[in-house]
């Protein structure tokens, strides 16, 4: 599965921190955003986030071409788009859960989920 991490127009709430890294970049805790949904996407998965070798890989999946972000033109350089097409587009300002992440899990390619005028996730 690739993921690729959008921002929607609310991104400016995020201001100014937003201004120099994706909101799925920013931590929360000790993890970043993003490294949180790896961890519901994989099923609450300590050991891959502390990149135990018997489990499946944090490092492989966080790699490109499994993950990446689809931000402004002048942070894409530092943030880039995953090589391969994306499989699953996910807004990086959103905290997940885990029924939210099994929710997205079971996206078709062309199904999204939103919450109110929010769009949460899609599939490609």
């Amino acid at each position: 599965m690739v993921l690729s991490f959008f921002e929607s127009q609310s991104i400016s709430d995020l201001y100014p921190m937003a201004l120099t890294r994706p909101a799925a970049d920013m931590r929360c805790g000790i993890f970043t955003l993003a490294e949180k949904w790896v961890y519901e996407m994989m099923g609450g998965d300590t050991l891959a986030l502390a990149g135990a070798e018997s489990a499946s890989g944090f490092q492989e999946f966080t790699a490109n071409p499994h993950f990446g972000f689809v931000t402004r033109d002048y942070l894409s350089v530092k943030f880039p788009q995953p090589t391969q097409a994306a499989t699953l587009y996910i807004n990086g300002h959103i905290l997940p859960t885990e029924p939210l992440a099994k929710a997205c899990l079971s996206l078709q390619p062309s199904d999204s989920l939103w919450q109110g005028d929010t769009l949460i996730a899609c599939g490609a």
